[in-house]
């Protein structure tokens, strides 16, 4: 436990997730590009088994340049800014068990004022979900700021074929521009950077984090282990 905590937030001081005030835009053509170039590398590697520190590991995990990830979007989040437990959730809204975890994970931050839930978007299940997540983070940080948290729950709940995103955009009352920031893009090249030294191996994971206490679960995960974790967390 210890050594995933040291690599966590290792890995959380090398990734700023700060929003340029002038984000250069893409071309539907670089849209394209972008979605093609996440799917291709999940492609590459199904069974990639990704990377974290150990404790019999003297040395942590190569690590990105310091300025590799600047200029990339906020993450979405929601809950009390300043709660003193936050829940990191990597998740694709094309994955079933991920969507039902979203919504234990909605439920928690409804009935809690000390969580405040970050969304890691972590698409692998296709070129529909990574538009989906491009277009979640993208509303997120939009000015003035897109009723994204609609535009998920309509994700969730439907999917993320295209009709359905469409429909998904509309009721949300976001206007599809279709054109993605850069820093969006580069934000799920983030995630995935971050999800590989945090040592997540399958959808859904959740890290559920107080000061240095750290709780990695995925795979199953459970109502019942995401409140043994704040449990264990609050206790300390």
């Amino acid at each position: 436990m210890k050594a995933v905590s040291k690599a966590l937030i290792l890995a959380t001081m090398l990734i700023p997730s700060a929003v340029c005030a002038q984000q250069p835009r893409l071309s539907d053509e670089d849209r394209a590009a972008v979605v093609n170039e996440v799917i291709e590398h999940f492609r590459k590697n199904p069974g990639e088994l990704l990377e974290a520190a150990s404790a019999n590991r003297s040395q942590p995990p190569a690590a990105p340049a310091a300025d590799a990830f600047v200029g990339s979007a906020v993450d979405p989040w929601y809950g009390r800014e300043e709660a003193p437990i936050s829940i990191l959730v990597f998740s694709d809204y094309g994955c079933a068990p991920c969507n039902e975890v979203e919504t234990m994970l909605d439920r928690i931050a409804t009935s809690r004022d000390d969580v405040k839930i970050v969304h890691r978007d972590y698409p692998v299940s296709g070129e529909d979900s990574v538009a989906a997540s491009l277009d979640v983070i993208q509303a997120f940080n939009s000015k003035p700021q897109g009723d994204w948290m609609k535009l998920r729950q309509q994700l969730i709940a439907k999917g993320v074929a295209p009709e359905y995103r469409i429909e998904a955009l509309r009721t949300a009352g976001i206007a599809q521009s279709g054109e993605t920031s850069a820093g969006v893009k580069l934000t799920l090249l983030k995630n995935r950077e971050l999800a590989k030294r945090a040592g997540v191996k399958t959808l859904p994971a959740v890290i559920v984090i107080k000061g240095d206490g750290v709780v990695p679960i995925s795979g199953d995960v459970t109502a019942e282990g995401l409140n043994q974790a704040i449990r264990l967390l609050s206790a300390n």
